[in-house]
């Protein structure tokens, strides 16, 4: 990402991509390498995706949504949703449709689309937040959008606050962790494949949380590591997700229909049930705050870092005094409530917990005078099931000798010019 400043226009670079950001009420620049030349601050804005919807929201400018591409609005936040039911968000547009856009109030040649086409919008940036393999990547994106509302100081200074934030809970995880790494088994059902989804090896962010929080994780492959072949990767089938894991002591399960599954022996089978994660009850869903892993998780990139150091027994030297907001104990706490929006034009409120520097003011053994905490955010009852008892030695299921843990290095660059393009800073993790 590079900013560009000019006389009455900024050069925004995403990706290779270059857009021309001028001031509205000046002359527009000319060139025919601009991806795109966009009037800011923008007034209107027409997205295509659930994650892009808290990147205009924590800039306080919900009020600039006008629509959204497409019919997969299930997952938006609770106040998108009260704008799409007072018919203030128009919804399921088609991008490629002007005739319709009109038809539906929406200007194909003043509002901003951001999407990954521009369709016949006039004015447009490509996105691809849920694209990025890195919590961090996620994150940076908050500058492009704070560019488009010319907010970018704003926005620099959250995503420095991150990358501080991220620095100091690895400096806290190197310093906790001990040679007895928790192993950690991050898998969910796929429906749609009838297999199991397990964490892959490569360039993914639960790969950059585990080398971080010094966990190791349990990888497939770089296809998945099943025998269920479906979109290019492979899924696993019960039993072969159950040798698989069955090492694990904490599993994280990233999606929030594991109660469905739970009294499925097809998917939760004794074997996979005998894992030692779940026999433990260390197993964990994205349900802590509700709905909220399908949007907001992108821009929290800290706090989840913290939520997996957490589950990893490398958060704090006696593991107390921190409150998960995203990972929740499907044993022993509750689903999040649903939120209600209050007040439409507040902007989005992120979480975020401060970081102590423990190796500064304590030794390994002693426990941190003072641990970021967070409010806990559920209330609902949680599952009743509980961990049920093992097969004998003589069902269980031995782990594959060529199951992987990985702890994977992770490299982001930030470029940026300030000022007249006079000087380039460069940040590397």
């Amino acid at each position: 990402l590079v900013y560009g400043y000019f006389n009455t226009y900024k050069v925004l670079t995403v990706d290779g991509m270059k857009y021309a950001l001028y001031q509205c009420g000046t002359e527009p620049p000319t060139g025919d390498d601009f991806e795109s030349v966009v009037p800011v601050p923008v007034t209107e804005v027409v997205l295509s995706s659930t994650t892009q919807i808290p990147y205009v929201e924590v800039f306080g400018e919900r009020d600039t949504i006008v629509g959204g591409t497409g019919t997969f609005w299930d997952r938006a936040p609770e106040c998108f949703v009260r704008g799409e039911d007072e018919g203030i968000i128009k919804t399921g547009l088609d991008a490629s449709n002007a005739t319709e856009l009109i038809e539906m109030g929406i200007d194909p040649d003043t509002a901003v689309y951001i999407g990954t086409s521009p369709g016949v919008f006039k004015n447009h940036v490509r996105s691809r937040i849920w694209g990025e393999k890195t919590s961090e990547a996620s994150s940076e994106w908050r500058k492009v959008y704070g560019a488009l509302f010319n907010k970018e100081k704003e926005a620099n200074e959250a995503f420095q606050n991150t990358l501080d934030s991220h620095a100091c809970v690895e400096k806290n995880a190197a310093f906790l962790a001990d040679d007895n790494f928790k192993t950690i088994v991050w898998g969910s059902w796929a429906s749609f494949a009838n297999g199991w989804d397990v964490a892959r090896e490569g360039s993914y962010y639960y790969n950059e949380l585990a080398r971080i929080c010094a966990a190791d994780l349990l990888t497939g492959g770089t296809d998945g590591g099943g025998s269920i072949s479906l979109f290019g990767r492979t899924y696993m089938t019960t039993e072969e997700f159950a040798a698989f894991a069955m090492n694990a002591s904490a599993w994280i399960y990233p999606a929030d229909d594991l109660e469905v599954y739970l009294n499925d022996t097809d998917v939760f089978s004794d074997a996979v049930k005998a894992i030692p994660a779940f026999q433990s009850g260390e197993v964990y869903d994205v349900q802590g705050t509700y709905n909220a892993w399908f949007n907001v998780r992108q821009l929290e990139a800290d706090v989840l870092l913290e939520d997996f150091c957490a589950v990893a027994g490398t958060i704090s030297a006696d593991g107390a005094g921190y409150t998960r907001r995203w990972f929740r104990n499907v044993f022993d706490e509750s689903i999040a409530e649903p939120k209600v929006c209050i007040d439409y034009d507040a902007p989005l409120v992120v979480n975020s917990s401060p970081c102590f520097d423990l190796t500064a003011t304590m030794k390994p053994s002693a426990s941190p005078s003072s641990v970021p905490t967070m409010p806990p955010t559920s209330t609902t009852a949680a599952p009743t099931a509980k961990p049920v008892a093992a097969p004998s030695a003589d069902d269980a299921t031995t782990a594959p000798t060529s199951a992987a843990s990985t702890r994977m290095t992770a490299t982001a660059t930030v470029l940026f010019f300030a000022g007249s393009a006079s000087f380039l800073l460069a940040f590397s993790l």
